[in-house]
């Protein structure tokens, strides 16, 4: 798969890296099919050599999820698992 030639404007450019982490990558098959690890490396890469802000954020709770409201339905299934949040996310 060709990546594209990527170019920044530098002074007004900023690259966002959300929850790439395995928890919430890992085995997302849409994931794979997409390219996305492959894809988000090369941005990274380009931006990185080009000078660009990177930030990234992860979106991590602690036990018991006490952070997320039973009615929010994006996160309700994993505090209801039992599952505990890993300590820290693993990139």
């Amino acid at each position: 798969m060709a990546t594209p030639q990527l170019t920044f404007n530098t002074g007004q450019t900023a690259i966002l890296m959300a929850d790439f982490h395995r928890e919430g990558m890992g085995d997302n098959p849409m994931v794979r099919e997409r390219g996305t690890i492959h894809k988000a490396r090369a941005v990274l890469e380009a931006a990185r050599q080009a000078g660009v802000l990177v930030v990234y954020i992860v979106v991590n709770f602690r036990p018991g999820y006490p952070e997320i409201a039973d009615r929010n339905v994006m996160f309700r299934e994993r505090k209801t698992s039992a599952r505990s949040p890993p300590r820290t996310p693993s990139v």
